[in-house]
């Protein structure tokens, strides 16, 4: 069929009922396989014609060569193994196909229990995400993770902390091929609604009859970052967060205990027993990526005490948690926004410049080193230093003094007077005649 984006050109998705009934006359009046063929730009329901059909070929849209390479690859000239990149509806309300990665609203409810104790499962799909047949088999073994634990610490690029995953994978059939083995992350626990089941690496090995191959791949620090519940543009972290790494395409972490596809938990850990602060962390990156913060001699870890350093007083007084907080990260990131334009790292001057704008545009976070996103005092005034209290004091006074003091002059006569210039105006009286009537001239 044409493939249509705009709405309205197909209002239903289920085949034409007519190609059913041509499927089901076909297998009925031949003695040999029946392959399906479907060529168009969306999924559409097959109602039936798959359990019908001895094999699916699921080819979209290939384009003008793509009627030679289907014939190539039923007669066995070449070995398909490709993956679906959609899990392909099998009900018309599913839709039009979801994507990759496992929402928790693709579980279904079953059985006759009473709310919120029904019993789970995966929604019915005709196909998943990453199915596909080959003419040979293929078997994963041996999934290692090197580590069972990966460190947050603050400056680090999240690049340089990895963890190796791999895992095995076996040709047991009779035919050369190729497989394309997938890696999953699964999430434990999240603060916001997890997308548990996340492709995070893939790779395509050929293999001979009998031919096995061990194939790797690092977990970096970023594979712990995902949108938090604060808005949908900043990446963080979550303390204690746990994640689990499966291989296959049909494997799930979170609905099997035991299984050998899936690794044992991954924990992130934070040193130093210090909480995480999401917007101290996107504050200091951007600090650091636009080269501002050696232009304040400021590194990542002064930076990072800087901002923690509020989060964690006020995470005892106060119950907030944000440090210099995400509206100061927001600003500052629009304020970077242009420092390309400006020419940053081309002419010192212009840097400087730029770099200047963060604090002027945005809170000056280093004459305000103890305020957090609401202007309070990460020092509780109960505990405060008695020696600061004293220190303030005095120097309210001195400047009262001298307040005083300046007035007195004023008003006393002490100052001498000033000499009258061109540019003063001045009243006096004089006669003009009238009975002593005063009028005023300048």
């Amino acid at each position: 069929e044409n493939y249509t984006e705009k709405p309205g050109d197909i209002r239903d998705s289920r085949l034409a009922r007519g190609q059913i009934d041509f499927v089901q006359r076909v297998k009925s009046e031949t003695s040999g396989k029946v392959v399906l063929i479907y060529f168009g730009g969306r999924p559409r329901l097959l109602n039936g014609a798959a359990s019908i059909a001895d094999a699916v070929f699921i080819a979209f849209l290939p384009g003008p060569d793509g009627g030679r390479a289907v014939i190539d690859l039923i007669t066995g000239v070449s070995n398909p193994s490709g993956r679906l990149p959609i899990t392909y509806p099998h009900y018309f309300s599913d839709g039009g196909g979801a994507p990759y990665y496992s929402a928790v609203s693709d579980q279904c409810t079953v059985g006759a229990g009473t709310l919120p104790h029904w019993d789970n499962r995966r929604c019915i799909s005709q196909w998943s995400f990453g199915h596909g047949l080959s003419y040979t088999t293929f078997e994963y073994t041996d999934l290692l993770v090197s580590s069972d634990e990966i460190q947050f610490i603050s400056g680090a690029p999240a690049k340089d902390y990895r963890i190796k995953v791999s895992a095995t994978v076996r040709n047991t059939g009779p035919l050369p091929g190729a497989d394309v083995v997938l890696f999953f992350l699964f999430d434990e626990t999240r603060y916001v609604t997890p997308a548990y089941k996340r492709l995070r690496h893939f790779e395509k090995v050929m293999l001979k009859a009998g031919e096995d191959r061990k194939v790797s791949w690092d977990i970096t620090l970023d594979d712990f970052y995902h949108i938090g519940p604060h808005d949908d543009t900043h990446l963080v972290l979550q303390e204690g967060a746990k994640i689990r790494i499966g291989v296959g395409p049909d494997t799930d972490c979170r609905q099997k205990s035991g299984d050998p596809l899936c690794s044992s938990p991954i924990q992130l850990q934070l040193p130093n027993e210090r909480h995480y602060v999401g917007a101290c962390d996107s504050a200091c990156r951007i600090w650091s990526e636009t080269g501002c913060s050696l232009f304040y001699g400021m590194d990542w870890d002064s930076c990072w005490k800087m901002c923690t350093d509020i989060a964690e007083e006020n995470y005892k007084l106060h119950g907030r948690h944000e440090g210099w907080g995400w509206n100061y990260v927001e600003c500052i990131e629009s304020v970077s926004r242009g420092f390309n334009v400006m020419g940053v790292g081309i002419h010192v001057v212009q840097q400087d410049a730029a770099c200047r704008k963060m604090t002027e545009m945005c809170r000056d976070v280093f004459h305000t080193p103890l305020l957090d996103e609401y202007g309070e005092s990460a020092i509780d005034e109960d505990t405060a230093d008695p020696i600061d209290g004293i220190g303030v004091a005095f120097l309210a006074g001195i400047i009262a003094t001298l307040s005083i003091l300046s007035l007195f002059r004023k008003r006393g006569g002490l100052e001498k007077k000033r000499p009258h210039g061109n540019g003063d105006v001045e009243f006096a009286p004089i006669d003009n005649g009238r009975g002593g009537e005063e009028a005023k001239v300048v």
